[in-house]
């Protein structure tokens, strides 16, 4: 028996310094992502969104901005990610900036005493820390926090993941000093030039392999700006030479039949950059191709 689907939204921008994110759970939601699962003989039940606390008085951190207002959300994150695996239930995670993966990440990694690896499609590292990051952007240190690479302990609720269990697909524009620290601590990477030279089906057999070994639980976590910006024009930081979305299709249905994974989210979805709706609909089309077989 198929578990049922429950939908989380993070209805957040403050891990970037674009505007939008925080409405992207809403539209994924109007775009029929209910009735879209329901047709595919899912049950599913709506969480609702979890909003941004009021902003802390405290001076912000230019190095890491909005981090203690995102470490409290990461909370609430974590606390119905963990809530939901134990009532039996899978995570959908609707975002959001992409700083809704530390507390996705940290309630997953609890609920599972933390044997986990975690499947990160992204155009990017997302693995900087305050000394490496040029921008002082969260979203763009979520991999790096949860994986013990800097002094903050992430949420005090589970040690640090191994970070030799993390894959990153599809990445194509990271910092040098980020490129170096990815490097030290060991994380897979699987970048657009091997995705071409070697073909999604034959990257993601491997990945499972390395990632979910000895029957370890996954957290898939994907940015929509892995995708090509044809395909997905509306996110903060499109990068050109992306995944196709037929490619990430069939990446996230073969990640669905190999049973390993035990919570999904879409992050980065921005209706304001979306005119055209194409976004909004990429990512329906992409949870329904991870849950349809």
């Amino acid at each position: 028996m198929r578990p049922v689907i429950e939908v989380i939204g993070v209805s957040s921008s403050l891990g970037g310094n674009v505007r939008g994110s925080e409405l992207g759970p809403s539209a994924i939601k109007r775009a029929g992502l209910t009735s879209s699962l329901e047709e595919l003989g899912l049950k599913v039940k709506d969480y609702g969104n979890i909003k941004p606390s009021k902003r802390s008085r405290r001076k912000d951190d230019p190095k890491a901005k909005n981090l203690v207002d995102i470490l409290h959300e990461s909370k609430q994150i974590a606390e119905a990610v963990y809530r939901c695996i134990k009532a039996g239930r899978f995570p959908l995670l609707l975002g959001g900036d992409h700083s809704m993966a530390i507390g996705s990440i940290s309630g997953f990694s609890r609920a599972f005493d933390n044997f986990v690896g975690v499947i990160y499609f992204d155009a990017h590292g997302d693995f900087n820390t305050p000394q490496t990051t040029p921008s002082g952007n969260v979203h763009g240190m979520p991999l790096a926090l949860v994986s013990g690479q800097y002094g903050i302990p992430a949420l005090s609720m589970q040690d640090p993941i191994d970070p030799t269990k993390i894959a990153i697909v599809g990445m194509r524009s990271v910092d040098p000093a980020e490129s170096g620290l990815m490097k030290k601590a060991g994380v897979v990477v699987v970048d657009m030039k091997e995705i071409k030279s070697k073909g999604i089906i034959y990257s993601i057999t491997d990945v499972i392999k390395r990632v979910a070994d000895n029957g370890r639980s996954v957290h898939l976590s994907v940015d929509i700006d892995v995708l090509d910006p044809t395909y997905a024009q509306g996110t903060g930081t499109p990068v050109p030479g992306g995944m196709s979305l037929q490619d990430l299709k069939n990446a996230l249905s073969l990640l669905g039949v190999s049973g390993c994974v035990r919570s999904l989210e879409i992050a980065e979805v921005n209706p304001l950059k979306d005119p055209s709706g194409a976004t909004v609909s990429a990512a329906v089309e992409l949870i329904k191709a991870f849950f349809s077989l």
